[in-house]
């Protein structure tokens, strides 16, 4: 299952969101995430939460978006920060 999940403001990424965004939208699309998920069951087994980012980030379309995956199981990759 692939579902798109768009902020109702108009951001261009999740950078931009990240700055310009209130605490209130902020929370609200990651409450929606987790509601979505629920009510479409999948939220169970697991999913994924995707959005790209800048050309080089495989962004497309000039508006932030969330891809909430079912599906394969992701493998994880250990990053040091």
């Amino acid at each position: 299952m692939h579902i798109l999940v768009i902020p109702k403001g108009k951001y261009r990424s999740i950078l931009d969101f990240s700055e310009r965004a209130t605490d209130i939208e902020i929370s609200a699309i990651i409450r929606a995430l987790g509601i979505i998920a629920t009510k479409m069951n999948i939220a169970q087994d697991g999913f994924s939460i995707m959005t790209n980012s800048g050309h080089n980030g495989g962004q497309t379309v000039p508006h932030l978006h969330f891809h909430l995956l079912d599906g394969e199981k992701v493998i994880p990759i250990q990053l040091s920060l």
